[in-house]
């Protein structure tokens, strides 16, 4: 028989090493955490401008990182990924929602010389048109793969009913149309915003600073002068309603389900997280155990905390076969009710608890994820004590202090849902669960 063990209070062993910072000569910032121990290095230019800041034409920004790794005017696209790969190394590039970046990961002993390469990717790239239409080709075979999945048709769904004519509605690298109407002089005006939006290094690892500020000297001084990206509007998200794909022969119907969610810095937001993690965050949660373990409707059914710039989202996610569509959002609907009302047994928070600090331990192993972990930092102006007073505030939580919270964030008359597979079955599943429904087809998606 499993016993409930006491709700830790005491204070946990959990550090994140806070970054030195220096400004180069233009006055970028670099924050560079120092494991001396370390045989990797990660080398990240960040800019403070993503795929939302050129909503005129969608894909732009992250076909514009792609082209970075194609090549540079000294070097052919095959000339520089064996440069890269004689070192051993990896350079990345890659555009989010709101920042983009290109990213040198290698050994440290070959960290300056990576370092080089990179540099040389983002002031100097090619811009080959044969391999721009490559890039382009491959993402729209990509996009048209993705489009037979249930579930990314169902996340497109609910994107639509959540942020529809907002830039937040297409994925980075927008759709099947708006890749086909990319112009390679839309593709450089992107990468010319990229060279003036504003910047951020950030290194961890093995390599010393001292050896690498040359390069990162060249390198600003060769970009252009910083100029403010223009802000994103927060979306207005409505409640209550639901986004049908149709996919007439469809075994399965696709759930992808949002609350809206605290940002980071809401007090909320460590409590939001634990809570989520009971609902669906692991192999333990409720959403796991019901829908797969006591109903069998599923191999797994998850929750978990997303923010993007100036909204929060509480998602929900899981595949059922058709049949059983109408219980499993009515199920899902139930679990939010309780959550909403009832107080979490301590010995399931707990469990939860644990598994969670695991997560945030586990996510800091790596010169990589110590990088990108100061990045969400930087980018959502979060103080760099944030993880661990999260990590302790997590581990001190009682029942009575999150009820309230419960109440304030799973509510799901506020609740929006995406899915895909056979339309009738699914509109009359949500019948009485929202206030409006729209249905699509999939090649709806495509433009």
């Amino acid at each position: 028989m499993r016993t409930t063990p006491p709700l830790s209070t005491s204070p946990l062993p959990f550090h994140v090493p806070h970054p030195s910072q220096v400004l180069l000569s233009e006055g970028t910032p670099v924050y560079h955490v120092h494991r001396a121990s370390s045989d990797i290095t990660t080398v990240v230019l960040h800019f403070h401008a993503g795929g939302v800041h050129a909503p005129e034409m969608p894909g732009s920004t992250a076909m514009a990182m792609e082209m970075l790794v194609r090549g540079t005017e000294r070097l052919t696209m095959q000339e520089f990924a064996e440069a890269v790969e004689q070192l051993g190394g990896q350079i990345r590039s890659s555009a989010q929602r709101s920042s983009s970046s290109i990213a040198a990961v290698g050994l440290t002993e070959h960290a300056p010389a990576l370092l080089r390469l990179m540099a040389e990717a983002m002031q100097t790239p090619r811009f080959d048109p044969t391999e721009l239409e490559a890039a382009r080709a491959q993402w729209v075979s990509d996009v048209r793969m993705e489009a037979a999945d249930p579930m990314w048709l169902a996340s497109r769904a609910l994107a639509r009913v959540s942020f529809y004519g907002h830039p937040y509605e297409l994925p980075s690298r927008g759709n099947v149309g708006t890749l086909e109407a990319l112009t390679p002089e839309a593709v450089y005006e992107a990468y010319r915003q990229l060279r003036r939006a504003p910047r951020t290094i950030i290194v961890a690892g093995g390599a010393a600073l001292d050896d690498l500020v040359p390069t990162l000297e060249e390198l600003v001084q060769a970009l252009d002068a910083v100029q403010p990206t223009i802000a994103v509007p927060a979306p207005v998200v409505p409640a209550g309603r639901a986004g049908v794909v149709d996919v007439a022969d469809a075994v399965q119907t696709a759930l992808a389900i949002s609350l809206p969610g605290p940002l980071y810095s809401h007090p909320d937001f460590p409590a939001v997280r634990l809570i989520t993690t009971v609902l669906g965050g692991y192999a333990l949660g409720r959403l796991f155990t019901v829908l797969r373990e006591e109903k069998g409707y599923t191999y797994g059914a998850y929750a978990g905390v997303d923010v993007v710039d100036t909204w929060g989202t509480i998602d929900i996610s899981t595949s059922v076969g058709t049949e059983a569509t109408a219980d499993t959002i009515a199920t899902i609907g139930s679990m939010l009710d309780e959550l909403c009302s009832q107080r979490i047994p301590d010995l399931e928070l707990n469990d939860a608890r644990q598994h969670l600090l695991g997560s945030y331990a586990r996510a800091m192993e790596t010169p990589q994820q110590v990088a990108s972990a100061i990045w969400r930092l930087l980018l959502f102006g979060l103080p760099m004590d944030y993880y661990e007073a999260t990590v302790q505030r997590i581990g001190q939580l009682q029942p009575s202090e999150l009820e309230p919270v419960q109440q304030r964030w799973f509510d799901r008359s506020a609740w929006l849902i995406g899915a895909s597979g056979q339309s009738s079955t699914i509109t009359s599943a949500c019948a009485g669960q929202v206030h409006e429904i729209q249905t699509w087809m999939p090649v709806e998606f495509e433009r």
